[in-house]
């Protein structure tokens, strides 16, 4: 609540966020699995600066394997942000103005489609 009695959000408080995994293991061997992200939009009427940027809500999916050679070497593969959706975290763009002609909002999205491989070793 502000000084005249108007209730008003919090920009600190991130908007809600929802994750959600399927993953198929039919033995020790081998597995894949898929996990859905989902951040909802920031709402105008929580910030306190109109010309400040406001995220869009989204969605993003990632896929990950993995396969185990021997019982002490497991090799990992995947793809994140699948679909290379664009998007941005409201933590980093928090307090970001658009009113600056030189905001340049594109410089804060998140990375696109990216592909990984790693190995691990137990011992």
């Amino acid at each position: 609540t502000d000084q005249t009695g108007k209730k008003t959000g919090l920009e600190s408080v991130a908007p809600l966020s929802v994750v959600a995994g399927v993953r198929y293991e039919p033995s020790q061997v081998w597995f894949v699995q898929s996990d859905v992200v989902y951040n909802a939009a920031k709402k105008k009427e929580d910030i306190v600066t109109p010309t400040n940027f406001v995220s869009p809500s989204f969605f993003v999916m990632d896929l990950r394997s993995g396969y185990r050679f021997s019982k002490n070497a497991v090799l990992y593969a995947g793809i994140r942000n699948l679909f290379d959706r664009k998007y941005w975290n409201w933590t980093d763009i928090r307090g970001l103005s658009l009113a600056d002609s030189a905001t340049n909002k594109d410089a804060y999205t998140e990375p696109g489609r990216s592909f990984n491989v790693s190995m691990k070793f137990e011992y």
